[in-house]
């Protein structure tokens, strides 16, 4: 009897290891595999003379090597501020003239030589790479250099009395209107194109080439 009841619980025992092991694995899960969130690469602003155009704003922008400082130029008279900045996901971080004043504005990167920056005020502004020279090898004229200098070389040329002048803001080729305020219009004399950092170019309306940097106030210009 003994051996009959030992050989019944060694059957129960082996039946259910065999229930046990036959359960059916649990199902996988349909659940989508969770991405780690994706890190976005600030765009790198390389060293050098970038130029910053918008509404209110004609300016060159001088990017240190370090990757964090630099300062301004504006193409009317050269004037401008040192600044250290930070780049952060997309969001550019500057401290104009103050490390307690702070400016904060999204960066769209065209291509590596393009960029918009958007302030928080709404304001837009391209940026375009000009030269990898800093503000210590860069050289350029002014708006009020050209100005002054176009009227010297007209007045040298032509004898006649110093007019106005009127340049536009671009960081290449200057167009300078030389004219007489004739009270309910301007009168033009004379149209130059010059190239901003060598202000050679041409007489618009004669094709001729001119130097305006031979004229008597030709700028010492040490890229203020």
């Amino acid at each position: 009897m003994r051996r009959s009841i030992s050989y019944f619980w060694a059957a129960f025992s082996m039946m259910a290891l065999l229930v046990g092991c036959s359960r059916p694995l649990p199902a996988p899960s349909t659940e989508p595999p969770q991405k780690p969130p994706e890190q976005t690469a600030a765009p790198a602003i390389q060293a050098g003379t970038w130029y910053v155009s918008g509404k209110d704003t004609a300016a060159y922008y001088f990017f240190d090597a370090d990757g964090t400082s630099g300062r301004t130029a504006s193409l009317e008279n050269g004037t401008g501020l040192g600044f250290t900045y930070s780049i952060q996901d997309n969001e550019a971080t500057f401290h104009m003239g103050s490390a307690d004043v702070s400016t904060i504005g999204k960066l769209e990167k065209t291509d590596d030589t393009h960029f918009t920056i958007t302030w928080e005020d709404g304001r837009a502004e391209s940026m375009t790479y000009v030269s990898a020279k800093g503000h210590t090898e860069f050289k350029f004229y002014t708006n009020e250099d050209l100005c002054q200098m176009a009227v010297d070389y007209y007045t040298q040329a032509t004898g006649e009395n110093a007019p106005q002048a009127a340049a536009d803001a671009d960081p290449e080729t200057v167009s300078i209107q030389l004219y007489i305020n004739a009270g309910d219009h301007n009168s033009t004399c004379a149209w130059y194109q010059v190239n901003r950092q060598t202000a050679k170019g041409i007489d618009a309306n004669t094709g001729e080439s001119i130097d305006l940097s031979i004229s008597k106030k030709a700028s010492q210009n040490d890229n203020r």
